[in-house]
C-alpha cells in the first residue's frame, strides 16, 4: 500500500446528508438511499456535474470518537451554484492537502486502507485536521459498477480512495 499528498483544488459539491449506525448496514443502506436522491435531484433540476464516474462521501474528520450514529455527506462535483437543487446543500469544499490511499478490494482489505491511512499519518509526522466543518473524503469510482447500485450488505468489491485533509 502506497500513501500520497496530494494539494486537492476548491471545488464545489452538491450533497445531501446520510446518517445511520454502522451496525446491519444501517449507515450503508442510507448512504445509497441518499446517492440517489442526489442524483435525482441533479437530474430533474437539469444541474451539470463533472467527473460522471465519480461519487463522493464527505466523512465529517471532527468525529474523533466512536459514536453510535454517524452523519455523512453524499454527492457529487458541480460546476455552477446559480441553482440549488431541491433538497440539497452546497458544500464548499476549499483548497487543502490530503493524504490520499487507494482503497480497493474486499471488506478486510478496507479495513487495512483505513489502519494504514492512519498508521501513515502518525509516522510521518503529519496531523490529522480535526476541525468543525472539516470533511474526509471517499471519491467512489462509478465505473465499471457503479457501488452505490450493489445493495450495502451484499458489497464486497470497492474502488474509491481514502483522503484524510493534514495539517500543512
Amino acid at each position: 500500500m502506497e500513501a500520497q499528498l496530494i494539494r486537492n483544488a476548491a471545488f464545489t459539491a452538491a450533497v445531501r446528508k446520510a446518517a445511520g449506525s454502522m451496525k446491519n448496514f444501517e449507515l450503508g443502506k442510507e448512504v445509497r438511499r441518499v446517492w440517489h436522491e442526489v442524483i435525482a435531484a441533479i437530474e430533474q433540476e437539469g444541474l451539470e456535474w463533472n467527473e460522471k464516474d465519480v461519487g463522493y462521501v464527505f466523512i465529517p474528520q471532527w468525529v474523533t470518537e466512536p459514536i453510535d450514529e454517524l452523519e455523512l455527506l453524499v454527492g457529487v462535483k458541480i460546476d455552477s451554484t446559480d441553482r440549488t437543487p431541491a433538497g440539497l446543500q452546497i458544500l464548499k469544499v476549499p483548497a487543502r492537502t490530503y493524504v490520499s490511499v487507494p482503497a480497493r478490494g474486499d471488506r478486510d482489505q478496507i479495513m487495512r486502507a483505513y489502519a494504514f491511512i492512519e498508521e501513515w499519518i502518525g509516522r510521518e509526522g503529519y496531523i490529522k485536521v480535526t476541525e468543525e466543518g472539516v470533511y474526509g473524503m471517499e471519491p467512489n469510482r462509478l465505473t465499471p459498477e457503479n457501488p452505490f447500485d450493489i445493495p450495502a450488505d451484499r458489497i464486497n468489491r470497492f474502488d474509491f480512495d481514502i483522503m484524510i485533509a493534514i495539517k500543512e
